[in-house]
Parts: C-alpha cells; structure tokens; sequence
C-alpha cells in the first residue's frame, strides 16, 4: 500500500514501506567526483555524495548542504563533526545527535535520500581563527555496513573583519576602528604598535596597562558585536614612520585563538635639517615646529660633538660638558629654531656625527621625537710648502693627512703622512735637469685639498767638484765631492771595480773617499 501527503518544509516527501525520500531544491557544490567503488571505508562511492564548503565562526553554527549528485542512496546517514566543531541539528526530525555533538545518526536501514539535507555545525571556543579542521564524514550506512563515505572540513574564520590604521602627528592623537563580524567570543585585548601608546578604548569593560602599551577588555564569557575604538597618543621614543606589530587579539582561557595585525602610522610635528660643515666649525641646525606642541624638549648632541654654550634659543640650557640642551618654553614650540653645535677641530673629512636626538615631553612621557647628524665636508686646507733643493716640506700639515707630490703626468713621485705636529717632509727624486714644477695636495679622510705648485731647480744632475777632470792623482787615498739630487746615490767607479758609494746630502752636496789605493797618475 502506498500513500503521498505534501510536506511544508519546502520539500516532498514520499514515505513507501518505511523509506523517506527528501527533495530540497539547494545548489550544492562536489567535494570529491572520484568513481564509485564497490569497497568500504574512506571515500567510499564518494561521487555519491556531496558537501559544500563549509566554515564558521567560534561559538556559532554555520550551515552546510549535502547532496546526492548520481541519485537516491539507500540506508542511514551518519554525519561526524570535524575536530573542534560539534553537530548543533542534523537537518532532520528522526534524527539522533550524540551528547557531545560529534555524531548525528539519521533515519532507519530501510530509508533512502535524495535533493539536499542540511546541517549545522559550531566551531569550539578555543579552537584558533584560521585553523582547517579535518576529520568530518558524511556516510551511508546499509545493513551495518559503509556503503557510501566521503570526508569533509571546516574552516575556522576570523572574527575581527578589519582594522583601520590611524595616521596622525607626533604629540596629537589618532583612533583605530575595530569592526567584528557578527560575534566575537571571549576577551578583547589590545597591543599598541611600537610607535604609539593607547591612550583609551570605548568601553567601560576596558583597562589599559600602567605603561599604555596594552589593554584588556571584558571575561572569558563575554562577547562583540558593536565596532570598537581604540584611541592612541604617539610614543616619542621612535622616530615617526609606520608600525605594523601592534594586535587586535581574542582570548579564551587565557589562550589567543583570534587575532589581527594593528598597525599606526606618525607623522613629525618636529623636522630637523642635517648640516655638513668644515671641521671645527659650528653647525646651526634648523628645528622646525609644526603645528605647534607644547611640553619640555631635551636635545642630545650627535656623538662626537657639544652644543655651544651660548647663542641658543632663548631658555635654553646647556649641560656642562655640552652634550644636552633643556628647552621649556613659556608657550608652545613653533615656528624654525636654529641650535649650534661645535665639532671638533681636525675631524677627518666625510665624518658622519650621528645620535643627535630631540624628544618632547608631556609629564614623564615622550611625545615627539626628531633624529639628527652633523658631517664634515671633504673641505681640505692646502699644505704651505718650503723647497730646499729637492726636498720640499711644511709644519703646518693636518696631522694624520697624506701629502703627495705628483709630476706634469699627474703620477705621484713622492708620499708622505703628516706626523702628530703637522710636520712632514719629502724628497723628490730627480725629474731631469733644469727647473721642474710639481703638484703637491693633502688629502685627508674623503676629502683632497687644492694642489700647490713647487718648483724646484734639478741644475744639471750629478756633478763632480774635485778631483777635477784631468787632474792628476798623487795619493792612493783620494776624496771625491760634487753636488748632485738630495737623496741619489752616488757611485764613482774605476775601470775594473767601484771606488766609492755615498748619498747626496741635504745640501745638495757630496762627498766619498775612495776605498782601494789609487795609482798615481792623471
């Protein structure tokens, strides 16, 4: 005997001898079209079968649909929730869910389906945002025996939608707008990024840190719906720029399970211009204020240098040995101020002073901060030069420089290090008769100073005084003189062996005697 009766649930349904057919219209999307196979267990005949997509936020049921895309299947469905979800309804009224929600057991051996049933599935409170759980199964079950199986998984999304990134100036404010998607589970906290100090959160659940580098919001039990704001002040121990490791985080028992990135970005209120000056002199930094802020600011001269004691900006104060300048003005900072600096005299060119540092204070907090350097220029004074025969030299060189003597083919012919009192001195070897013109520079770190020109008188090379040509020799013993290049050597040689080896002196001159007896004679 056969009977049909309408159902109100948007499908018909036709019992025959016990057997339920369902036919829901739902699109439904095949998670695995492999072939049927006449074997049991995993992915049995799973072509058969068909689950959508399916993901969900903590603490709330997400819904899925199952299809049977090659027709009717016959027997009891038995559904297994994935690790950390729970089977919150199985979609059917002779249906039996477990007491922990793992399983669901629907209709009778007899019992067959088709179209789409439903199921609704929650994710656990402390499973982690982000995580892909596995281990779910939708599976037929006829005479005891698997006939049908196909696996599934869940998603656990997020439940903090965005974050906005706050930009505002160094000492000002800026808000972050937290947005959830329908309900977030468990505490709300807060972690300001590196730059930035939180200064409040909308909600009277809400408790900032001693430091104001965190907040804490609500229990374990509570949850979030409405968009929070959190409002931040600058932290002037860093350098404006862009932060990116502050966190929107979700905790349960103590342990985050949600979490997003929180990021801030400052803007100056304070611009320091760095200056590149000659060595000893004094830099004038231009500090500019805008818009306006107020508080006490502490400079920090950059490492190597000292602010100058006087010519400041009125109220400053200097520390005694000149590294911290204290400024509180009666109203606010605005405008450009210049501060001096001194660096030291004999710094080596191309030298980068860095560490210079500004903060402003509110109270016991930085607000602001400028960074700034002092170099020295490649700026190098031109050595002063005396000439004495070949020889040039100087006393005033920079102690530490290299002097350097190059021809009329720019090649250097003669080097030389200026010792610790500016002295240095350098003999030029012979460059060929008569007047020669040099160039000599002094170079000293990344910087090379303009050349002097020397000129210096070679005569005509090596020049013999006595004995004189043609004279004659009446002694074995005979001492030869002559002027010659200051630094050459000289050789006087028989017609068989060397008599004598001696060196030009600084005066030019010459003098050997010989060291093997002579034979009289011209």
């Amino acid at each position: 005997m056969t009977m049909r009766k309408t159902m109100t649930a948007a499908a018909l349904c036709t019992v025959a001898l016990g057997s339920l057919i369902a036919q829901p219209a739902f699109a439904s999307t095949l998670i695995d079209p492999s072939p049927k196979v006449a074997t049991s267990g995993n992915q049995t005949a799973a072509a058969d079968i068909a689950i959508t997509a399916m993901s969900g936020l903590r603490g709330i049921s997400a819904e899925g649909t199952i299809t049977f895309p090659n027709g009717a299947v016959a027997g009891q469905l038995k559904y297994t929730a994935p690790e950390g979800t729970k089977i919150t309804d199985a979609g059917y009224s002779n249906s039996t869910i477990s007491p922990d929600g793992k399983t669901a057991l629907l209709g009778t051996d007899s019992d067959s389906w088709q179209g789409a049933r439903k199921i609704k599935l929650a994710i656990g409170l402390d499973t982690v945002a982000g995580q892909t759980l596995t281990g779910g199964k939708v599976q037929v079950i006829k005479g005891g025996e698997i006939t049908k199986s196909i696996d599934f998984t869940m998603t656990a999304r997020s439940a903090i939608t965005s974050v906005s990134t706050p930009s505002f100036n160094q000492a000002y404010n800026g808000s972050s707008t937290v947005k959830f998607d329908t309900t977030a589970y468990g505490q709300l906290k807060f972690i300001a990024p590196s730059n930035t100090r939180i200064k409040s959160v909308d909600n009277s659940l809400c408790s900032v840190s001693a430091d104001r580098k965190s907040a804490i919001c609500g229990a374990n039990t509570d949850y979030w719906i409405a968009n929070r704001a959190i409002t931040f002040d600058s932290d002037g121990a860093y350098a404006p720029g862009t932060f990116n490791d502050g966190l929107v985080q979700l905790l349960h028992n103590g342990q985050v399970v949600d979490s997003h990135s929180l990021a801030a970005t400052t803007t100056a209120t304070i611009k320091a211009t760095d200056q590149v000056v000659d060595a000893g002199a004094v830099a004038k930094v231009p500090v500019v204020f805008s818009p306006q802020i107020w508080g006490t600011m502490t400079f920090t001269a950059p490492e190597g240098t000292t602010f100058a004691a006087s010519g400041q900006p009125s109220g400053s104060v200097v520390s005694t040995d000149g590294k911290t300048l204290t400024r509180t003005p009666s109203g606010s900072w605005s405008g450009t101020l210049n501060f001096l600096v001194n660096t030291p005299a004999g710094a080596i060119p191309g030298t980068v002073f860095s560490g210079g540092v500004g903060t402003m204070h509110a109270g016991d907090v930085d607000t602001a901060r400028v960074e700034f350097k002092v170099s020295v220029s490649n700026h190098v004074a031109k050595p002063t030069v005396s000439v004495d025969h070949n020889v040039l030299s100087g006393n005033n060189g920079i102690p530490g420089a290299t002097i350097n003597v190059r021809n009329d083919a720019n090649e250097i012919i003669g080097t030389k290090v200026v010792d610790a009192i500016g002295h240095w001195e350098i003999i030029v070897p012979f460059q060929g008769t008569g007047n020669k013109t040099v160039n000599v520079s002094q170079t000293y770190g990344t910087g090379t100073s303009d050349t002097v020109l020397a000129t210096i008188n070679f005569g005509q090379g090596v020049q013999v005084t006595t004995p004189t040509n043609g004279s004659t020799v009446t002694t074995e013993k005979v001492t030869f003189t002559g002027t010659g290049t200051v630094g050459a050597t000289i050789q006087v040689n028989g017609s068989t062996k060397n008599i004598c080896t001696t060196t030009v002196g600084t005066n030019g001159t010459w003098s050997c005697e010989s060291t093997v007896a002579l034979i009289n004679g011209p």
